[in-house]
């Protein structure tokens, strides 16, 4: 949905117009567009999802000059995954070998950013309890990192205005 296009969806979806006052411009900030699918089950959200994971790393392979076969590692960054082993169904879907290291990064809006600082810090590993140090670990291979959000199945629900209006579905 466009901008003006998702201020219509949110008055169906509350039934009454949405105030002047409570509309965001939030073209200021980069949001052009939000991505919303209809209510699924929770199978077929994991499909969706998947699907798209699996596109968005085929894609990202194919920008890097790689098959996906040849790549050695993946880290997502979701806020909510559908499932334990998202990161892993998303890659095999891609066609990524299970060799590859595959990591799933949790931090809300910025978990594809939080991911690249995992992969790119090795500094990181001195905290680790297990002394694992990823970012020495993917050193020098071939890896993949970006988010995924499904963010209106828990949103759709919801009454709330800027909830509604900020946050939709993405991939990147």
């Amino acid at each position: 949905y466009d901008n003006a296009a998702l201020v219509k969806r949110i008055e169906e979806r509350l039934g009454e117009p949405l105030k002047d006052e409570a509309r965001m411009d939030l073209s200021q900030l980069g949001f052009y567009h939000r991505h919303h699918i209809a209510r699924l089950t929770d199978e077929e959200y994991l499909q969706v999802e998947t699907e798209v994971g699996a596109r968005l790393l085929q894609r990202a392979a194919q920008a890097c000059g790689w098959e996906p076969g040849e790549v050695q590692g993946v880290l997502i960054g979701s806020s909510g995954p559908i499932s334990t082993d998202y990161t892993e169904r998303i890659a095999r879907a891609a066609g990524i070998p299970e060799s590859a290291i595959k990591v799933s990064v949790h931090k809300a809006c910025d978990g594809s950013a939080g991911a690249l600082h995992l992969a790119l810090n090795p500094a990181l590993g001195t905290q680790n309890p297990a002394n694992h140090n990823l970012a020495e670990e993917l050193l020098g291979k071939k890896v993949l990192v970006g988010g995924i959000e499904g963010l209106s199945r828990f949103i759709d629900a919801s009454n709330d205005i800027n909830a509604l209006q900020f946050f939709g579905n993405g991939a990147g």
